[in-house]
């Protein structure tokens, strides 16, 4: 066994990663969390991590780009570490079959992560690391979060998982997840200021050049338009709203349009995406309006009209309650700032 060591201003963090691992999440943390000690010097501190990257048997694991991975130790090499973290193997896009059919070389990381837990340590996940989590049944009842791309089928795999796909980062006091793909930082900050304090943390942000202050994924999180279903007339259906979203009498048009009743092509529609077809229209005029706004220097109001809504006022309330910002905060944080040729050339004259 490899000795942790016992200097309680130095915590150790385990990093499990397994084939098809995201590297940038492994060494993202551990940059971010190497960062802590010359930070806390700086404002008169003592403090800092000591990551391990470990596999199931030791051996250096292939990244989902297919880069080596190299490891330092096993998951059975160390003593208990102050927190384990699981860093994501499952893509965001999988299915549940095919979640099922990734599990199956990891299983001994499932009773890994359940004895550390069972020992005291702070156990962790980055992204889809959370189905590990949940696959170990230590998530139940539990809040967590993870890829929004991913919440679905999350869902429907672990309905006993209290899912707040909404956030970045869930804390149960020794649970603990983080959502997104790179929200390997916001976690990094997170266990910064849990276990070194608020000024510590706000120093690495500095260093990081990173925000401290995100708490949402939901301003990210597009629709996921499931379209691999089977369902021809369903498929027909989603090529009809993306060209025609912004049609008011939508629903009813539609059935007209494909020869159905409204409500047989209800039905298969939620069979086969997983949504209403008034919450996919819905996320559909959503996702329009989001594009209008990074992309486009269109007054609100039109934005709205363009969508196939009439009330600014209903459409903006919407749009918060879904993404969490204002249509105005939106466009100020995901508007381009690349100047195009023709602009540049305008500014120069």
């Amino acid at each position: 066994m490899t000795a942790i060591p016992s200097d309680e201003n130095i915590l150790t963090v385990a990093l499990v990663v397994s084939d098809g691992c995201f590297a940038s999440t492994a060494y993202g943390l551990i940059d971010a969390l190497g960062c802590v000690r010359s930070a806390a010097a700086e404002i008169g501190q003592t403090f800092a991590f000591k990551t391990l990257l470990l596999s199931q048997n030791g051996k250096a694991v292939r990244s989902v780009s297919g880069h080596r991975v190299a490891v330092c130790h096993s998951i059975s090499d160390i003593d208990t570490p102050d927190i384990a973290i699981a860093v994501p193997a499952i893509k965001p896009e999988m299915s549940n079959h095919e979640v099922s059919r990734a599990m199956k070389p990891i299983g001994s990381l499932l009773s890994f992560f359940s004895d550390q837990l069972s020992r005291g340590a702070v156990v962790a996940s980055s992204c889809t690391g959370s189905f590990v989590l949940a696959e170990a049944g230590l998530l139940d009842g539990k809040k967590a979060t993870t890829h929004w791309r991913a919440a679905q089928v999350f869902r429907e795999r672990y309905p006993n998982v209290v899912l707040q796909a909404e956030d970045l980062i869930t804390d149960n006091g020794s649970l603990m997840c983080g959502g997104g793909a790179a929200s390997h930082v916001d976690l990094s900050l997170h266990l910064i200021r849990r276990f070194g304090g608020e000024a510590l943390a706000c120093h690495c942000a500095h260093m990081l050049v990173a925000d401290p202050g995100r708490s949402l994924q939901s301003p990210y999180a597009l629709m996921h338009y499931k379209s691999d279903h089977g369902d021809y007339l369903v498929n027909k259906a989603q090529d009809y709203i993306a060209l025609n979203y912004s049609k008011a009498a939508l629903p009813s048009h539609l059935a007209s349009q494909l020869h159905v009743s409204e409500r047989t092509l209800a039905r298969r529609f939620k069979t086969a995406t997983g949504w209403s077809l008034g919450q996919y229209v819905q996320g559909t005029r959503i996702d329009a309006a989001r594009n209008k706004l990074a992309t486009t220097d269109l007054p609100l109001q039109l934005i709205v009209i363009d969508v196939g809504y009439e009330d600014f006022s209903s459409f903006a309330r919407l749009f918060k309650a879904k993404t969490g910002l204002t249509m105005q905060t939106y466009r100020a944080r995901f508007r381009s700032q690349i100047v195009s040729p023709q602009e540049a050339e305008k500014r120069a004259v």
